[in-house]
């Protein structure tokens, strides 16, 4: 072969899952550390409407097939000062929102088939991190890959208000908002692993803060062999 049959071999690096070794068998995905976060999505502005029914964080196993335990989530919340002298004994960060779990679809990557039978509906006052222990639950991944979605539950329970300048009118705007704001990790690539479930309920990848913030603060710990 002379010089113009050549082929250039180009090494690409795959990003892999931050993983975290916590037991025997069983791994943390996608760990983060509470005060390490402080970015926030889910928050509704005249500027950034948030038009999403469900935000899903995907995850990567190095090998097929795991039994999904406990999930850790990182919200916008200010946990340690007590207003139930001053509101309701809910508390202002008082929210309630759903959790799904689906395969990754094979055709479109994104979130497939629904892997629990039920919906875990989480009720939460002011706690910034949110531990979920999900054994009851029997979840399993079959595939290497899977989703934890956050499915926002739109009443009068969980709104709240949020203030943003509007730039056409020159003036403060006020927006209605829906609890619970899920924070963003710092993590940068050319792929988000954030998928987006829009009004017409449709599978979208989350790309509006790539290629800075990739991933949500949600940790999955599962059990593998």
């Amino acid at each position: 072969m002379d010089g113009l049959d050549s082929i250039k071999l180009v090494i690409q690096q795959i990003k892999q899952e931050p993983i975290e070794l916590i037991g025997k068998n069983e791994i943390a995905l996608n760990p983060f550390k509470v005060n390490n976060i402080d970015r926030f999505t889910g928050i509704n502005t005249v500027n950034t409407p948030f038009e999403y029914l469900q935000l899903a964080q995907q995850f990567y196993l190095q090998k097929a097939g795991a039994r999904l335990v406990k999930v850790k989530i990182r919200r916008l919340a200010f946990s340690g000062i007590d207003y139930s002298k001053i509101i309701s004994y809910k508390g202002i960060d008082y929210a309630q929102f759903r959790l799904r779990f689906y395969a990754a679809d094979s055709l479109k990557a994104g979130p497939g088939k629904e892997i629990c039978s039920e919906i875990v509906e989480i009720s939460d006052r002011d706690n910034r991190q949110i531990n979920v222990d999900l054994e009851k639950y029997h979840i399993i991944v079959p595939g290497k890959s899977f989703f934890v979605a956050i499915e926002w539950i739109k009443d009068f329970v969980n709104q709240g208000f949020s203030n943003a300048f509007d730039r056409k009118s020159n003036s403060i705007k006020q927006s209605v908002n829906f609890r619970p704001a899920i924070g963003i990790l710092d993590t940068q690539g050319d792929k988000s692993n954030i998928w987006s479930l829009n009004l017409k309920r449709q599978w979208k990848p989350f790309t509006f803060y790539a290629p800075y913030f990739t991933d949500l603060a949600i940790t999955a710990i599962v059990m593998q062999e």
